[in-house]
């Protein structure tokens, strides 16, 4: 009886041990800590000198024009908060700027160094007049066991960087991507912004995304 009951007790660690295997297993080794969409442009070099002009907000107006101004600000206020109430405005698309360069910061979570990564992340956009959704980038880097790394990545000439807003029972959720020409709202568009797809070790094994 006492054998018997060793026996079950091996049997129970020997499936505990092979399902934790199991998991790390199928545990990405990489961690994406951070995506971001960034521009070369600064709007601030491209300022002309102050001007006096009716467009200007410097420029001191007339009692006549805050009231006017301040009117205008009040019905358009109302009028957007009538649309969320009756839950008409659904989402809302605006181009933030230009967007020139991608960045995604990696952490090496395995026990071995990294060699080469293959990411990619999400950017609609039309190719051949047929509509791509992922762009995808293979980077040889070296990464340490637990350390982090930033890979940069250039986007093509057109990019732009959007921001989606959408309205869900009075609740704004927002969030950023990046644009191709021909594509003005990608919310409907749902995927991750950026993945890992392939991940290769300075010891010549690989791990892949299935």
């Amino acid at each position: 009886m006492r054998l018997k009951g060793t026996v079950i007790v091996l049997d129970a660690l020997l499936l505990i041990c092979l399902t934790a295997f199991s998991q790390d297993q199928i545990k990405p080794p990489v961690e994406v800590v951070e995506f971001k969409i960034t521009s070369d442009y600064y709007p601030m070099l491209d300022r002309k000198s102050s001007i006096f002009t009716a467009d200007n907000p410097d420029f001191p107006r007339t009692d006549a024009e805050r009231s006017t101004s301040g009117q205008t600000g009040r019905r358009r206020g109302a009028m957007t908060e009538e649309v969320k109430s009756r839950g008409k405005l659904r989402s809302q698309v605006k181009v933030l700027s230009q967007a020139d360069t991608v960045e995604v910061v990696i952490r090496n979570n395995s026990a071995l160094k990294i060699s080469s990564v293959d990411w990619d992340f999400a950017f609609p956009r039309f190719e051949d007049q047929k509509l791509v959704l992922r762009y995808d980038v293979s980077s040889r880097v070296e990464i340490k066991p637990g350390a982090r790394k930033t890979l940069k990545h250039s986007l093509p000439p057109g990019a732009t960087r959007c921001k989606v807003v959408n309205v869900e029972k009075d609740q704004d959720k927002s969030f950023e991507a990046v644009c191709g020409p021909g594509v003005n709202d990608p919310s409907h568009l749902k995927q991750e912004s950026t993945g890992i797809k392939r991940v290769q070790f300075d010891d010549g094994s690989v791990w892949a995304k299935k």
